[in-house]
Parts: structure tokens; C-alpha cells; sequence
């Protein structure tokens, strides 16, 4: 089990190649949490992440250009917040074993300078939903405000506006120092926030502004979050199955039981509904210990290599990042030249990663003669990860806030008053768990 959770925080300003490079630093961590402002959209879907194999994306799904998106380890318990969920912020519940079992609301949140609502609003809307719930608070956020404050070097109305707010919700800021989180050649400043109630300061750390080249003018900000056990996530493969141990266990089984065969109950049967349901439980039970006996448990790994990255994008990387520093450490006279320099360098590095994810896909493609290769192909091509359902309203006509609301109200809507369903086991699927 791992002691706590990688966070990464940046605005990805819709480019393709920022968000190449923010995946494949994501296939290498565990138990990660990207918050993102201004993902790479493409005909109303957030793009690049679906080879996350070990993380999923939460978004607006009913906009057409969201600016918000949080990717999360698939291993890290969580559920979507639709109630403070839009085009501009993303809210999600995350349940950590730590002591005693914790749920933080986590956020993403992109501020427009241009929208006509202080950019508070998002943070009075968080404290509220958490006040009733007794949850933390995790905001991640692109303010476009500045204040001297966080680090800016200035302070303009939005800076005065969203410092209020943080005052009147008691929320607190985890940024440290005065390095910028946007640079560019005309200003630096730092208008990217992580916000924090104090319930869970003490295990926000490691707080920082990353040097890695990100292709944006948004620099990356980490940090951890301790004291979060996750357990290690495993499956079971149904094609490993041993049929021979699976047949033993499930006569054994059924011997045991009080399954009669063959079961043929009539209308005349004392207690039939009863003695059927206990029937079908009881055979479930059977076939699902029988399962767990003959087919091994894997552990789902956590990290991946992307088949992309070379040695010469590792080289380019490193000029690029070189490049960056200059600039910024320039003098008046030699700013713009320096600036140009680092600009050339980084497009090269983009165009690069571009041409090397194409020759990679092309590569993978040629050499396919096999059935396993081609079938990963057409599961490519043809899945789908919007199918998932995450959330449904209930009869009140309010969303669901966790898992087990939309199995009970699924079921209440499509099986009342037919069969009084166990919601314990319900949550503990056969394959994955």
C-alpha cells in the first residue's frame, strides 16, 4: 500500500503536445492526480489521455469545450460531483484509508478573466458542499488574478475579489515562494493557485513550482498529499481460469449447499419466492467462491513506458529546459533574443514529439501480423469511454453523490417492490476488485 498521493497541477492551453508530455509523466507515477485547466479538446471529447490504461478523466461531458478535467488513478476510490460540475470546474470526492477513512472534495477549476462572476464563486460552492458533508477541500485553479499575496508582482481588482472570498471560507493557500506558474515573454506571474482548507493542511507537502518543460507558458506545480494508504489494485483474468479446479470446487460447493437438483419448484411450493431467491444466492455464492479458488489474482500495474519517447526527444528536452532559463535569467538588452531562442527550440520539440508519436503508431501498425496485435488494434480503434454511468438522478430529481446511490436507485427504479437487493455485495464486482 502506498502513503500517499501524487498531485500535478498545470493549464495544458489545448496542446496536443503538452498533453503527450503530461501522459507520459502520469504512466510513470502511482496513485496520481492530474488537475487540469484547458485540456486538448476535439470534437466535444477531451483527448489524450485514453491510453491511461490505470487512470480515468472526469469532465463536463454535456459541453462541447470544457476547461476543466481531472485525471485519477483508477485505484484511488472516487466519485463525480455533478452539482459543481461545468464547463469551467470539475469536482470529484476521493475516500483515502488513513486512520480513520477520509473524503476530500477535490476541484479543478479554470477562471476566465473574461467571465462577469467573481472569481470566488467556485470556492463559496466547494465550503458549502463541504460544510454539510464534513469533507476537505482541494482546489486547484488557473485564477487569472493577481496579488501580492500568492507572489504576484502586483495586484489588480480579480486578486482583491478572489483574496476576499479566500477569507470569508477560511480557505487557505498552498503556494509557497515566488516562482512563476506563467511565463512567457512579456510577464511572468503567478496566477495558478492550489487552495486548501485547513482540516488538511498539515498533509499538503512538497509544494512546488516543477522545471520541466511543459510546451505551455503555464509552468507544472506538485505536490503530495501524505498520510493516504491506497490499496494495491488487482484483477482476475477469466481466460487464466483452471476449468478442472474451478469443476472440482463448484461440486464440492453445491454438495455442501442446500441446493437441490434438479431444482423444479410449482405454484404450489411453500414460500416460492422465497425458496427461489434463496436458491439463486445461494448458487451465486457457489459460482463466485469456485471462481476466486481457480483463477489467480494479478495486480494491475501502475506504470507504463510510452513507446514515443527516444532518446533524441530526452536530449531536445533537456536543450529546451536549458534554453528556459536563460531567458528568464536574461538581461534588457539580450530578453528578446534569448526569448526567440528558447521559442525555436521549443517548437523543434514539439514538431519532434508530434513526428515521433506518428512513426510509433505507424511502427506498431506495420509490424501487427499477429492475432493479439491486431485485436489490440481494433480495440483502439473501436472503444468508447464515454459509456461508463457515473451518475443518475433520482426520483427527488437530484443527482446521486456516490456509487452506492446509483446502484439503489437504479434499482428502485427498474425492480421495485420485486426483489430487496443486498447493496454489499453489488459493490464488489466478479472480475475487478
Amino acid at each position: 500500500m502506498d502513503l500517499g498521493i501524487n498531485f500535478i497541477q498545470i493549464n495544458l492551453q489545448h496542446a496536443k503536445a503538452s498533453t503527450a508530455l503530461l501522459c507520459a509523466q502520469l504512466a510513470k507515477l502511482h496513485t496520481s492526480i492530474a488537475l487540469i485547466q484547458e485540456p486538448w479538446v476535439h470534437k466535444s471529447k477531451v483527448c489524450g489521455f485514453s491510453d491511461l490504461k490505470t487512470h480515468k478523466t472526469y469532465y463536463d461531458k454535456t459541453h462541447p469545450k470544457p476547461r476543466a478535467v481531472i485525471v485519477i488513478d483508477k485505484s484511488i476510490k472516487s466519485y463525480p460531483v455533478p452539482d459543481l460540475t461545468n464547463r469551467d470546474t470539475v469536482a470529484i470526492c476521493v475516500t483515502i484509508n488513513t486512520h480513520n477513512q477520509q473524503t476530500i472534495l477535490v476541484c479543478s477549476s479554470y477562471m476566465p478573466i473574461d467571465c462577469p462572476n467573481p472569481p470566488g464563486d467556485i470556492i463559496s460552492s466547494a465550503v458549502t458542499y463541504c460544510s454539510g458533508k464534513q469533507l476537505a477541500l482541494i482546489i486547484g485553479c488557473d485564477s487569472n488574478a493577481h496579488n501580492t499575496i500568492w507572489g504576484s508582482k502586483d495586484t489588480n481588482p480579480r486578486g482583491h475579489s478572489l483574496l476576499d472570498s479566500l477569507l470569508s471560507n477560511n480557505i487557505e493557500i498552498a503556494n509557497k515562494g515566488n516562482n512563476p506558474t506563467f511565463a512567457s515573454s512579456r510577464y511572468q506571474s503567478v496566477i495558478d493557485l492550489t487552495l486548501i482548507s485547513p482540516n488538511i493542511k498539515t498533509k499538503v507537502k512538497k509544494w512546488s513550482v516543477s522545471e520541466k518543460e511543459t510546451l505551455s507558458d503555464h509552468n507544472q506545480i506538485e505536490f503530495f498529499l501524505s498520510d493516504a494508504c491506497i490499496a494495491t489494485q488487482t484483477f482476475q483474468n477469466p481466460r487464466k481460469i483452471d476449468k478442472a479446479v474451478f469443476e472440482q470446487s463448484l461440486t464440492n460447493k453445491l454438495a455442501e449447499s442446500e441446493i437441490n437438483f434438479p431444482f423444479n419448484p410449482t405454484p404450489s411450493t411453500p414460500h416460492l419466492i422465497d425458496c427461489i431467491d434463496h436458491t439463486a444466492e445461494q448458487l451465486t455464492k457457489s459460482l463466485k467462491e469456485s471462481f476466486d479458488d481457480s483463477c489467480p489474482k494479478s495486480t494491475v500495474r501502475s506504470t507504463t513506458t510510452k513507446r514515443w519517447w527516444n532518446s533524441e526527444l530526452y536530449k531536445l528536452r533537456k536543450n529546451v529546459r536549458a534554453a528556459l532559463q536563460k531567458a528568464k535569467r536574461s538581461n534588457d538588452s539580450s530578453t528578446p533574443a534569448k526569448w526567440n531562442e528558447y521559442r525555436e527550440l521549443r517548437k523543434i520539440y514539439k514538431n519532434q514529439i508530434n513526428k515521433a508519436k506518428k512513426e510509433s503508431w505507424q511502427t506498431f501498425c506495420s509490424e501487427s501480423s499477429s492475432v493479439s496485435t491486431t485485436s489490440k488494434i481494433q480495440k483502439v480503434l473501436c472503444k468508447n469511454n464515454d459509456n461508463s454511468v457515473e451518475w443518475v438522478k433520482k426520483a427527488n430529481g437530484l443527482p446521486t453523490t456516490n456509487p452506492k446511490e446509483t446502484i439503489t436507485a437504479l434499482l428502485d427504479t427498474h425492480f421495485e417492490g420485486i426483489y430487496q437487493y443486498n447493496h454489499s455485495t453489488c459493490l464488489n464486482p466478479l472480475i475487478l476488485t
